[in-house]
């Protein structure tokens, strides 16, 4: 399966490429895009499909001792300082790509009194569509009017 995770903040978008780790986890993956909330549905639709294309198995698991690092990289990459303030200031769905069915899934933040802060796909509100049925500016569409929707 390929995946992304899009988030909407109030300045921009950031379509972050999403692998599958060594280990087995979703892990952040390159290419990254931070995008202006005024990009062109084509220019949406490049760079969208470009990180699911770059999706693959296998990638490198950072050490304990290493993830403080790598995930500063990341957030650097992003153009954030956490990513609680991330997931507490944006709107986020996972677009995947499994054989020929696109999903698309809305992020919800995790109950904020919680230890761990984080996020949980929104499973009720996801939209599965056949990709070889729909054009790709509709999917953008789609994704851009599920973004507009805090599921918090």
């Amino acid at each position: 399966m390929k995946s992304c995770t899009i988030y909407k903040t109030n300045k921009n978008y950031i379509v972050v490429t999403e692998s599958t780790s060594d280990i087995g986890l979703g892990i952040i993956d390159d290419p990254i895009y931070t995008l202006p909330l005024d990009v062109s549905i084509d220019e949406f639709q490049k760079k969208l499909f470009e990180c699911l294309s770059k999706s693959k198995t296998g990638v490198y698991t950072p050490k304990n001792n290493e993830w403080a690092s790598w995930e500063k990289d990341q957030l650097l990459k992003m153009g954030q300082r956490s990513f609680t303030t991330l997931y507490k200031n944006s709107n986020s769905c996972q677009v995947s790509l499994d054989g020929n069915v696109l999903i698309i899934s809305p992020y919800k933040y995790y109950d904020p009194n919680r230890p761990k802060n984080g996020l949980c796909l929104a499973q009720d509100a996801e939209i599965k569509i056949d990709f070889s049925s729909v054009a790709k500016t509709e999917i953008i569409i789609m994704l851009i009017e599920m973004l507009n929707v805090s599921y918090k």
